[in-house]
């Protein structure tokens, strides 16, 4: 990927129309816990959940890009809060050890034909350019490059049709 891309970010609304929300700490390891107080325990461990705001959707901040590159954690996290989509979704394997033994570490990625976000404004459609993948040096019959990149993220372009680009 030689060309520059620019990042886009979100913003998650909460909606804290209703319910209280304090922030309370494991008193041994200092984390931080977002509580309903009402259910916090000190001496019951089993309460120390996080407990956010419930949504009330997510905006983009700033201006849309043409053309992005979207980290796979990013992604996978917005397809597991339903605020993504993932069209054709995939499933690839890639050899990731050394060469007498390639398939030794096994590479696993996540691949789309586009990714429909479900913003607060309205949804937006990016066609995937380029799928996160082993990308060898030098192309062989069995997709084995040794060497190579390894990319863990999805190049992207807006669609045509999204409705909001």
């Amino acid at each position: 990927m030689s060309e520059s891309l620019q990042g886009f970010r979100v913003r998650k609304l909460a909606d804290k129309s209703s319910g209280v929300r304090e922030k309370r700490y494991d008193p041994v390891t200092g984390d931080s816990y977002l509580v309903e107080p009402e259910n916090w325990d000190l001496y019951d461990k089993n309460t120390w959940v996080n407990t956010p705001w419930p949504s009330l959707g997510v905006v983009i901040e700033g201006e849309l890009p043409k053309k992005s590159a979207l980290n796979t954690g990013f992604v996978n996290k917005a397809v597991a809060e339903g605020w993504a989509e993932l069209e054709n979704r995939r499933i690839v394997h890639r050899p990731g050890g050394p060469e007498d033994d390639p398939w030794r570490v096994t590479h696993t990625f996540v691949q789309a034909d586009s990714i429909t976000f479900h913003f607060a404004d309205g949804d937006v459609k990016y066609n995937v350019l380029e799928s996160p993948d082993k990308y060898p040096e030098e192309k062989n019959d069995f997709d084995e490059g040794f060497g190579g990149n390894v990319n863990w993220f999805f190049v992207v372009e807006l669609a045509e049709e999204s409705p909001n680009g």
